[in-house]
């Protein structure tokens, strides 16, 4: 009897896990498993690095689609910075097929010092309560239980949280990097500070960083060739809120750097911005124009092209931004114009774009580009960039205009569920190839 009494623990432990696992896989199981009447999913996660195969594993009265044509339901994740640093995260539920014109939207607030599993749960308990709506009108809408946790009697409501840091947030940041081979070698510190204030008429972003590189370079019967390069910048920027589509404020800026032969600048520019949509709407459209002028005093390490060490200028700049973030895709695009308004023959115009567009089902289009005319390089040396600089790289070179472009395109088939996780052989090599 005492040896059947000692054996009842385990028995009793494994019986518990028995029939535990057993509740859990009625829970949680495998998507496949589930009707065809169930409910289809299609997550788009633009901009936001979502745990997918999690949401799958926890989410267990959907189904995950590969393609959006063939969901119920189109869920759009976006997101943008929090005051303190965090993130907010705008979940956009767009009905389709059956669904269609049932929409909604919810907001989740990971906070900075949030962990990336308590994000990705805050994010599933989101896209479980969005989805429910859809969920009741699905054969397994019966077997869905819905739980509250009610608060104790005694709890009193809690009082409005006290700001001890009235809005304030910090941040900084200490790096170095060191890495080389037998003919290169190359060493790099930055540090930063930053302190920023957000509200919902206010917003003061100011930043001091600095970094310095070594690079080293032995072409052999050529020589040895060292560059060094430094840089700090000081920025500080003020805006504030006029209703829901304009703002106004201004920057400050204070740099040095050996690139572009400039031991100081400080620029001061009053600005102001019109949002086309409403700012609420920013995670996902954004249509700006924002005017600047501003003055610009310049210090140059060396005497300039024009036989300059110093001078003080006045410009003024155009930005036109537009930003979308829609089930079918992502356009991101701006043009910025600017010159000197001592001599309009100085100006540089910039335009950039992004776009990711779903153009068939399985098949999307990505094109990103940008152009630039350079007309306003006042800052280059006089003399003649040294061999090590050409080929380090620690000189901006004379130049007319630069540009950028990359095309692809993507095309996916198959079964259209993506439900199924299976995380096996999922190790990492930290970044080598350790099979040959």
């Amino acid at each position: 009897m005492r040896r059947s009494g000692r054996r009842t623990p385990t028995l009793l432990a494994a019986a518990t896990l028995v029939f535990g696992a057993a509740a859990h896989a009625q829970r949680a199981r495998p998507p496949e498993q589930l009707p065809d009447e169930a409910l289809r999913v299609f997550v788009d996660c633009q901009d936001v690095s979502c745990d997918e195969d999690f949401l799958r594993t926890e989410i267990a009265f959907a189904t995950f689609v590969r393609d959006r044509g063939d969901a119920h339901v189109d869920v759009l994740v976006t997101s943008q910075p929090t005051s303190g640093h965090g993130t907010e995260l705008t979940v956009r539920f767009i009905g389709q097929k059956e669904f269609q014109g049932v929409d909604d939207e919810l907001r989740y607030v990971a906070a900075a010092t949030a962990s990336d599993d308590e994000t990705r749960r805050g994010l599933a308990r989101l896209l479980e309560r969005g989805l429910i709506r859809y969920a009741n009108h699905t054969a397994l809408a019966e077997r869905i239980q819905i739980s509250y946790a009610t608060p104790a009697e005694s709890a009193a409501p809690a009082p409005p949280p006290r700001d001890r840091w009235n809005h304030w947030t910090f941040s900084t940041m200490l790096s170095g990097a060191a890495n080389g081979e037998k003919a290169t070698k190359l060493l790099s510190i930055n540090a930063s500070l930053s302190a920023d204030r957000t509200t919902e008429q206010w917003k003061i972003n100011s930043s001091i960083q600095g970094g310095y590189s070594e690079s080293r370079f032995d072409a052999g019967d050529a020589g040895t060739f060292t560059a060094v390069q430094r840089n700090y910048a000081l920025n500080a920027l003020v805006v504030r809120s006029i209703g829901g589509h304009w703002a106004a404020g201004g920057r400050a800026t204070l740099t040095s750097s050996t690139f572009l032969n400039q031991r100081r600048t400080l620029r001061l520019g009053p600005a102001v911005e019109y949002n086309v949509y409403p700012y609420t709407e920013s995670t996902r459209r954004q249509l700006t124009v924002q005017y600047t002028i501003g003055v610009t005093a310049l210090d140059y390490i060396e005497e300039t092209i024009f036989g300059k060490t110093s001078e003080r200028l006045m410009d003024e700049r155009v930005l036109a931004s537009l930003q979308l973030r829609q089930p079918w895709g992502s356009v991101g695009a701006s043009f910025e114009g600017s010159h000197f308004l001592n001599d309009f023959g100085k100006r540089r115009g910039v335009g950039i774009t992004n776009v990711a567009v779903r153009v068939l089902p399985g098949v999307s289009l990505v094109l990103f580009g940008g152009f630039e005319l350079v007309r306003d390089q006042l800052f280059l040396p006089r003399r003649d960039a040294s061999t090590s600089e050409i080929l380090l790289q620690r000189r901006e070179l004379a130049t007319s205009f630069r540009y950028f472009s990359s095309i692809g395109i993507s095309y996916t088939f198959g079964s259209p569920f993506a439900g199924v996780v299976n995380s096996r052989f999922a190790g990492s090599s930290a970044g080598t190839n350790i099979l040959q």
